[in-house]
């Protein structure tokens, strides 16, 4: 029997990966294509699969830019953690 090739465009991986590119490439709380991008990536995101290492990159983004709230995506942000269980040892 032939095992069904895996898609690399979609999955847990490449969703991972498309997070850490969006966060990445993000450089501005004031840059629309930026935060559509950041969006979109922490919604296709299941929060069961989120790393250590995305937690630290999120975390990162809210500790760059302390007074800003990305026109209400950093809000994404704080929910995907919470739903999450395991980003607190990345607070410290």
């Amino acid at each position: 029997m032939e095992r069904p090739q895996q898609n690399l465009t979609s999955g847990p991986a490449f969703m991972q990966s498309t997070l850490v590119a969006a966060i990445e490439r993000f450089t501005s709380p004031r840059d629309e294509k930026q935060l559509q991008e950041l969006e979109l990536a922490l919604g296709a995101v299941a929060p069961a699969s989120c790393t250590q290492a995305e937690f630290s990159l999120l975390l990162g983004i809210l500790e760059r830019f302390p007074d800003d709230d990305g026109s209400g995506v950093f809000w994404s942000i704080v929910h995907l953690l919470e739903a999450t269980s395991g980003y607190e040892p990345a607070l410290v």
